[in-house]
């Protein structure tokens, strides 16, 4: 550690980073630590973890302490206002002081109070003295020391928490926001996640080679992030069951995607596909979504394989036929190919599949015979053949 400055009481306002009580508030941690019988329960607790010739960290453990480093500020925490936050804040996760080194006295701060701040990570709160959000990211940026040493706490303490939420999170945008971008694979590899949403975010495809390496992963959403073409290492991701590649330019899906045997969902909607997609093995798909893919000419091969296929949508295509392997889909209830104007054959029993509740087939070239079929083979009148263009 590099020796931080401090001043006696009464000395110059304008060199000193940590007073007297500050300091006892480090010193009695300390104590507390090593059970020292010298330890005061009555005074703060406050660690130091981190200090360059620029800048002083500490993390506040109880509300003594945090009054203590927030008795120039207006830290809700610290009680100078609406009474004390600590508690509840604390009860989140770690709250970091972060003090200029030779603006500790309360003049420096006022001058500036970006001098004496408050991060805490899982709230998304950074905060300089007068208690007003700093920009996180332009913080890290000029302050590459303290980026580092936080990335530690937010990958083995912070995203495993998150983590923990049921629905899908928004750990790429969290790590995004703090500048992390050009390592999240790493430290999302770190942190072992079962869930990532990337999607909206813009994503070089350079920075995503890596990520068949958290096979910890059961879902990935690459939704709108610009990919024209998924990543092979993906292929290692065998635990992976949920995948969404919505809107993406991609015209081709390579065939080691079958090797995702346990994928459970699929969506490749609104993408470029060209090429024939083959579907066998991946015998555990329950839902398929291919809409929006104006150059898909077929269907997929392997349907046959697929028993527990429940949905089925490629509307807005240019299929021009489905064959008889759909009928192997003993479990498919809707089946939704509407707006694939070349469509001119489809099973005429698919209506009378025993899960089948919807077949869309509006605006294809389906006929009217086939449609009277489909209609007269249907398992029940609860079955609804959706055609209204005749």
């Amino acid at each position: 550690m590099l020796p931080y400055t401090m001043i006696d009481d009464g000395a110059s306002d304008n060199v000193h980073t940590l007073d007297p009580k500050e300091l006892s508030c480090i010193k009695n941690h300390q104590l507390f630590i090593e059970k020292s019988k010298e330890y005061n329960p009555e005074l703060g607790r406050a660690e130091l973890v981190f200090e360059n010739k620029d800048w002083v960290i500490v993390i506040t453990h109880d509300k003594e302490a945090n009054v203590e480093f927030g008795k120039y500020t207006a830290w809700c925490t610290a009680g100078t206002r609406y009474g004390s936050m600590f508690d509840s804040y604390h009860g989140r996760g770690e709250l970091f002081v972060l003090v200029k080194k030779g603006y500790g006295s309360k003049k420096a701060i006022k001058n500036d109070p970006s001098v004496r701040l408050q991060f805490h990570f899982e709230d998304q709160q950074y905060m300089d003295a007068p208690d007003r959000p700093i920009s996180i990211n332009d913080f890290l940026f000029d302050n590459k020391e303290i980026k580092e040493f936080f990335k530690k706490y937010i990958t083995k303490i912070v995203l495993p928490k998150r983590q923990l939420k049921s629905k899908v999170n928004d750990d790429i945008n969290f790590l995004m926001k703090l500048g992390y971008g050009d390592e999240i694979i790493k430290i999302l590899k770190d942190s072992q996640p079962k869930k990532l949403d990337f999607s909206g975010n813009k994503m070089d495809y350079e920075l995503l080679t890596d990520i068949g390496d958290i096979q910890s992963l059961e879902m990935l959403d690459f939704s709108d992030c610009g990919l024209n073409s998924l990543p092979e290492s993906l292929v290692k991701l065998k635990n992976l069951k949920y995948l969404k590649v919505r809107n993406n330019p991609i015209t081709v899906v390579p065939s080691w995607l079958n090797k995702l045997t346990n994928l459970n969902f699929l969506d490749l909607s609104g993408c470029k596909i060209e090429s024939t997609l083959n579907f066998t093995g991946l015998n555990e798909l329950t839902d398929i979504v291919l809409d929006y893919n104006p150059k898909l000419k077929s269907a997929p091969d392997g349907l046959s394989s697929l028993k527990k296929l429940t949905r089925f949508t490629a509307s807005n295509c240019d299929i021009r036929e489905i064959n008889d392997e759909i009928l192997n889909c003993e479990c498919l209830f809707l089946i939704d190919i509407h707006a694939n104007q070349k469509l001119t054959r489809i099973p005429e029993k698919l209506s009378s599949l025993p899960e089948i509740v919807a077949i869309c087939i509006d605006d294809t070239a389906i006929s009217g015979e086939t449609l009277k079929k489909l209609n007269n083979n249907r398992r029940s009148s609860d079955v609804a053949v959706i055609k209204y263009d005749i």
